[in-house]
């Protein structure tokens, strides 16, 4: 089934069409022209890697990108109870690996700054997670990349956005922890034309992120207290429960456009 866009009057696969088929008759493209059948062995192996259920890893800490985050979601996966009732989507897999990508352009970037390592663990004895960019220097350097489409690119003059601010900033909080040394911590941004950059700074009961945003410099002092939030986790995590249904300011993330917003949706709503 394909469909006619209004915009440009091309033709655009159909909301109904999966990512995988689409793939997969891309390798259909111009084969008259050049005389040849499609290989089905190349189509078996794109069908295997699209449709592939990611299954999530066994979890024996709590992760870094959980904090500030719904609590109540984070600890439905990290107690294992119950599968997800809403499965990540093609476009989903697209977004995780567009991340990839422009976390490996920015190390390219580094490429000439010594020591610099991709997926750094950093770890204590209830938390892991893994640094995207860590540069050994002095003092050391912690940057999290993010990605974004240019189509919403700093919505509403938003940027940088408080849950990520909260995982890159915990970060350096946990690394001063383990390691005894404060690191610089900082935040990327990159879209397609635009990029951003913010240092972090962690006082009791805000973050200050002071940067650039496509040469205009922007500072934030954005209220999150990362001792409270990480406290919320410990409890639950320690306790192996469920914390206190969330907040409104969460519920009302919980749906989109009156979807389902969260993996444990069903979960969470029927629970008591």
């Amino acid at each position: 089934m394909r469909s006619k866009s209004a915009r440009d009057g091309a033709f655009q696969p159909a909301r109904t069409e999966k990512y995988s088929d689409r793939l997969v008759a891309s390798t259909h493209t111009n084969s008259k022209e050049h005389n040849q059948l499609p290989n089905p062995y190349v189509e078996s192996l794109i069908r295997q890697a699209l449709d592939r259920p990611r299954t999530p890893p066994t979890q024996t800490k709590l992760w870094v990108g959980d904090l500030c985050y719904c609590s109540r979601m984070a600890m439905y996966r990290a107690l294992g109870r119950h599968e997800p009732t809403k499965k990540y989507d093609h476009k989903a897999r697209d977004y995780m690996e567009m991340g990839n990508l422009y976390e490996q352009h920015v190390i390219q970037q580094l490429h000439r700054v010594p020591a610099v390592s991709r997926s750094t663990r950093i770890a204590n004895d209830l938390w892991e997670g893994r640094a995207d960019v860590f540069i050994d220097s002095a003092p050391p350097r912690i940057v999290e990349v993010k990605a974004t489409g240019d189509k919403w690119w700093d919505y509403q003059g938003k940027l940088p956005y408080p849950k990520e601010v909260a995982q890159a900033a915990f970060y350096g909080v946990l690394y001063k922890e383990t390691v005894g040394i404060t690191p610089i911590t900082s935040i990327y941004y990159k879209a397609w034309g635009h990029y951003a950059e913010f240092e972090l700074t962690v006082k009791d009961t805000e973050i200050e992120a002071i940067g650039w945003i496509d040469d205009v410099a922007r500072s934030r002092t954005i209220g999150i207290n990362i001792a409270r939030e990480r406290k919320i986790l410990e409890d639950a995590w320690q306790l192996q429960m469920l914390p206190a249904r969330p907040s409104k300011y969460i519920q009302d993330q919980c749906t989109f456009r009156g979807s389902p917003n969260c993996t444990y949706f069903g979960h969470c709503w029927e629970a008591s």
